[in-house]
């Protein structure tokens, strides 16, 4: 199974590659043009990830200083899309995890969708009453159940590109979800229990 999905990336060009080997050669243009094309989508995944604007520029900021002394090690084996997004997680979840260890938890700003002014205020209310639920449990959540939500359900990725972004199986990738999951059911039951 992993040699075909080995073998699909390699058949499948990496639409980044030509600006990637660029980058790699020195050219500082290139370089420029992966942060600009990039910068708001990894801004995005940390913030989510992280939850503090006041953290997550210098973040963003750590996750492409990573990538600028690293480049020379990505050798095209995966998308240069999953292999950003593996630095930015990683990035993102080791900064929750030594706030957890200093007793500190990510503060998630309180933040909703926008609204329609037509809506029906009820509506309103109740989506962002249920936003507010979700992020504080996503907030209650260990980093790395909080990364696997954030990246799966909430922007999106497949099985198949969490199991590249991360570097682990998709049997892997099925199993922290599911721990993920579980956690943030946890995490919305106990936030029930509080409200009764």
């Amino acid at each position: 199974m992993e040699a075909i999905e080995a073998l699909s990336v390699l058949t499948t060009p990496d639409p980044d590659a030509a600006l990637v080997a660029r980058a790699q050669s020195g050219d500082r243009g290139a370089l420029e043009a992966i942060y600009r094309k990039y910068i708001r989508r990894v801004y995005n995944l940390v913030y989510r990830v992280v939850g503090d604007a006041q953290h997550t520029e210098d973040l963003a900021q750590e996750v492409f200083y990573q990538v600028y002394r690293n480049l020379d090690r990505f050798q095209g084996r995966s998308r240069f899309y999953t292999w950003l997004f593996r630095v930015a997680t990683n990035v993102a979840v080791a900064h929750g995890r030594k706030l957890a260890s200093r007793g500190r938890e990510t503060a998630f700003e309180d933040r909703h969708p926008s609204t329609n002014v037509y809506a029906n205020p009820a509506t309103v209310a109740e989506s962002r009453d249920t936003f507010q639920r979700l992020d504080r449990a996503l907030k209650a959540m260990p980093a790395a159940h909080r990364a696997m939500i954030v990246l799966g359900p909430i922007q999106h990725h497949s099985y198949e590109e969490l199991s590249q972004i991360l570097g682990i199986s998709e049997n892997a990738v099925k199993a922290r979800m599911h721990r993920a999951r579980a956690s943030l059911s946890a995490a919305m039951s106990r936030m029930q229990e509080v409200a009764a």
